[in-house]
């Protein structure tokens, strides 16, 4: 990517709470190195970090480098106690900017959906209607699959956000424990006492292009799936078919779609499988910022449904820790490295080929 960029007119945001991922640590030193090597002593005007707001090493660098330049190393913060899954609304605030998104158009539709998702009544609140519905097909009825299917190119990227939000979210090893101390306060534990592992499996698709892959598999397959289609009903661009003598002939690419969609739905309940469709008036800031609230208060309620920290994520430091200790970095506890040491890769080798 770095080859087919100028970097004297690139701008760079680096994002993480810790500034120690790995992945993102190397891609920013890679970065820094071409910016510098290119724009001279003040690449570092050229970079703007989005970190923890008090603490970490990136953070520790931002502060580090205004004292240099106070243009250098901008930054903004990251929202305390806010998973990276959950953050849509505070991390990508920057970029939908650049891009010339309404970002108070943005906020008015999640707010509007956190009114909704509020309401009490399980038939009232879409996100809780969703949990519910789907926490009963999964655990009554063994559908552990969960496939996002919008049919809009433009909401491809909202598809893989959702895989980690529900992914980090709900696949959990244990039972929550809840305590309260004495001042009404509540303390979130693992409870070791009873082994969980469950979790729905999300799979992110796109209509109409993955019809063509994974819709044989969706009507005949194993019966372990729920779909969740995004439809849009009214698109930005129009195209219409050319010619007059086709069945295709003067149709809009919009309505083809939306046909296209439909006759999924159906072919899926035919085959007695189930979907549900969210419906989009249209890929505006105000439907995209309602919709990224509707997604996250639905796996906050099937969290609590599940009886599951939807907020946390130990299963990812396992990598992790074991990449920061063959990189020998400081900082790892001993009884981490101990594990890992005591509990070495093995692959057997008649399984090689």
């Amino acid at each position: 990517m770095l080859k087919n960029l100028n970097p004297k007119k690139t701008f760079v945001v680096v994002i993480s709470k810790s500034g120690e991922t790995t992945e993102t640590k190397a891609a920013l030193m890679v970065t820094e190195e071409w910016l510098k090597k290119a724009v001279g002593k003040h690449y570092g005007r050229q970079i703007l970090a989005v970190t923890d707001p008090a603490g970490g090493s990136l953070r520790s660098r931002v502060e580090i480098e205004h004292k240099k330049d106070s243009a250098s190393f901008r930054s903004l913060p990251l929202l305390k106690g806010v998973g990276g899954r959950f953050s849509e609304l505070n991390m990508g605030l920057l970029h939908l900017a650049v891009i010339g998104v309404d970002i108070r158009e943005v906020f008015a539709g999640a707010k509007d959906m956190l009114t909704r998702c509020s309401h009490a009544e399980l038939f009232k609140n879409p996100a809780y209607l969703y949990a519910a519905l789907h926490t009963i097909l999964y655990r009554k009825k063994s559908k552990s699959l969960a496939v996002l299917m919008p049919f809009s190119e433009t909401l491809k990227s909202t598809a893989d956000w959702y895989i980690q939000l529900l992914a980090e979210s709900l696949g959990k090893k244990y039972h929550r424990k809840v305590t309260v101390d004495s001042e009404g306060l509540e303390n979130w534990v693992n409870d070791k006492d009873h082994l969980f592992g469950l979790g729905r499996t999300p799979i992110a698709a796109r209509g109409t292009n993955d019809l063509h892959s994974i819709q044989q598999n969706n009507v005949e397959g194993e019966n372990n799936k729920v779909i969740t289609f995004i439809r849009v009903e009214k698109f930005n661009h129009e195209i219409k078919v050319p010619g007059k003598n086709d069945i295709l002939s003067e149709k809009k690419f919009s309505e083809l779609i939306m046909l296209a969609q439909e006759a999924t739905e159906w072919a899926l309940a035919s085959a007695n499988r189930p979907s549900c469709a969210v419906i989009m008036p249209e890929v505006s800031a105000y439907n995209w910022g309602a919709l990224l609230f509707f997604f996250e208060m639905a796996t906050a309620f099937e969290g609590e449904l599940l009886n599951v920290n939807a907020f946390d994520q130990p299963g990812v430091e396992g990598y992790k820790n074991y990449m920061y200790c063959k990189l020998n970095k400081p900082g790892v506890s001993a009884s981490v490295a101990e594990a890992i040491k005591n509990k070495p890769l093995i692959k057997n080798p008649k399984y090689i080929l």
